[in-house]
Parts: structure tokens; sequence; C-alpha cells
């Protein structure tokens, strides 16, 4: 189940989604990967840049990290992106990363208008938590883009509250939220 918000923001665009994967209750072993994928953030009012996103947590408590985004337009966009996961002991992790991407005018025509980022660290939280993971098996991510690097600064802020409703939003779900892990910041 996919639900999508698209919120045009004073200096800046947002795209948020959450993620609910169901697993199968004809499995007893717990996932040896928990996955969420968004594979098309696109952002309203003229903004030419698109990309996606890639979330992987392992029971040994290795992440990957990845996005992708594309500028197909002349003028250079910041761009953040935030990802909430959900377990269900009230654990929220988050993982977050903001860049660049460059316009084929304004950033001096430079031919590679993509950023990429790919990223794998271990967190021993994850592997503590990983049974109310796989029972929880939600997250919520959120991408800001703007053209101008104060407009960055809102987009931070707004990730930021992002991942404050997602654990309100979890908290109706859930039991109250007990903590936030910080995997990339």
């Amino acid at each position: 189940m996919q639900l999508r918000w698209l919120s045009a923001l004073v200096g800046a665009v947002c795209f948020s989604s959450l993620l609910v994967n169901m697993p199968s209750a004809a499995k007893a072993d717990p996932p040896a990967v928990i996955g969420y994928d968004e594979n098309s953030i696109t952002f309203g009012n003229g903004v030419a840049a698109n990309g996606n996103s890639h979330v992987r947590l392992y029971p040994d408590g290795r992440v990957e990290f990845q996005s992708h985004f594309h500028d197909s337009g002349a003028a250079d966009y910041w761009y953040s992106i935030t990802w909430a996961v959900r377990a269900s002991d009230g654990t929220v992790f988050t993982l977050h990363h903001r860049a660049k991407i460059i316009g084929h005018v304004f950033g001096g025509g430079q031919s590679d208008r993509n950023s990429n980022f790919d990223e794998t660290t271990t967190n021993p939280a994850v592997a503590q938590h990983w049974a109310a993971l796989t029972r929880a098996n939600t997250a919520r991510m959120s991408a800001h883009a703007a053209a101008t690097f104060g407009g960055v600064i809102d987009t931070v802020e707004e990730a930021v509250n992002d991942v404050k409703q997602a654990v309100t939003a979890a908290e109706g779900v859930y039991e109250t939220v007990t903590s936030v892990v910080a995997i990339f910041a």
C-alpha cells in the first residue's frame, strides 16, 4: 500500500510517501532483508528534477541507502531526502542525505547532471531491533527540492518535520515512540 502527497512549499517543492510492506502470514522465518523503494520521485511547480531512492536493512545491522537524482533543466537544484523507518517497539530509524544537482545552463554546462548517493554502514541498533523492524515493516520517505541554497535550508527543516509527522503517525498505529536512531544524518 502506498500513499502519496504532493505539496508546494515556499521556495521548495516536496514529495513524500508512506510505504508499508506487509509480510506474508505464511512465513515463520524472519526476512533476510527489509527493503523500501521509491522508484519515482517527481516534483511539481516546474522543478525539472526527478529521482529514486532505496533503503535496505539487514539482520546483522547493515544498512544500505541509495538515491539518484537527475536535473533535466537549466537551473541547479538543492535537494534533501529523508527516510523514517518504524519498528513495532517504538524505535524510529532515520536516514537523511542532501546534495546539489547541476542544471545544463547555470551549472556551467557540465555534462553530468546526476547526483548519486550510495552508502552502506552498520548500526548495532538495527540488529538489536530486528524482530521489531520485521513486525512493523513501515517507512516514510520525504524528498524536497529548491533552486537556491536558502531553499535547501527550508527543505532540511521540512524533512525534520516529516520525520516528526511519521513518528506521530506511527504513535497512532503502535505504542509510543521510545527512541529515534539517526543512521545517516
